[in-house]
């Protein structure tokens, strides 16, 4: 497969995505995996290059009866590394995000997170995908709600990009109030479960 970027198509991040789905069994039974559930683990995040040379991480959650992984396809940047992942709405349609580098950043520095990249990656694709967001209907600008801030961005040609962080206390009054509404979104979500 050639080099995929940030700026790749739909079409090469879809089935570059499949592979990384297809190869994530494989990588949740490794036996670095299981040495760290027997040694007390909730979560492993193991990143690797698969078969076909796409670097992946997946997110491993192991309970009493299963062990779940969630395939994330790590892509080249514009300032590091870029996420992909595949979504669903809860009903039939299922969607491609991209979370750029830039925003890792920008969460990185607005946020104030005390530790390396790799742990702020860790904690942001842990945490973001049960997400209240907002995509606006006529412009397809798209905010999702994360840790006192929001991820902007929009969607485009199929693919929802997250391209910067805000903040709470950075945005402006209409910001803010978006904001508060996906937060009370999230939290009533939470509360049902």
């Amino acid at each position: 497969m050639k080099r995929l970027t940030e700026k790749s198509s739909k079409e090469e991040l879809d089935t570059a995505w499949g592979l990384v789905n297809d190869y994530g069994e494989a990588a949740s039974k490794a036996h670095e995996v299981q040495r760290a559930f027997k040694k007390g683990a909730k979560v492993v995040y193991r990143r690797v290059n698969t078969p076909e040379k796409l670097q992946a991480l997946y997110i491993i959650i192991q309970n009493k009866r299963q062990v779940m992984y969630m395939p994330i396809l790590i892509v080249e940047g514009s300032e590091g590394r870029s996420f992909v992942a595949r979504e669903s709405t809860g009903q039939k349609e299922e969607f491609l995000t991209i979370l750029h580098s830039h925003a890792v950043n920008r969460y990185i520095e607005r946020h104030g997170w005390d530790g390396d990249i790799i742990d702020a990656e860790n904690h942001i694709l842990d945490n973001m995908w049960v997400s209240a967001r907002n995509v606006d209907k006529y412009t397809k600008e798209l905010t999702v709600y994360f840790d006192d801030g929001m991820f902007l961005g929009a969607e485009k040609d199929g693919i929802c990009h997250l391209n910067t962080y805000i903040a709470n206390k950075q945005m402006y009054s209409n910001q803010r109030l978006l904001s508060r509404r996906l937060q009370d979104n999230i939290e009533e979500l939470f509360k049902k479960l």
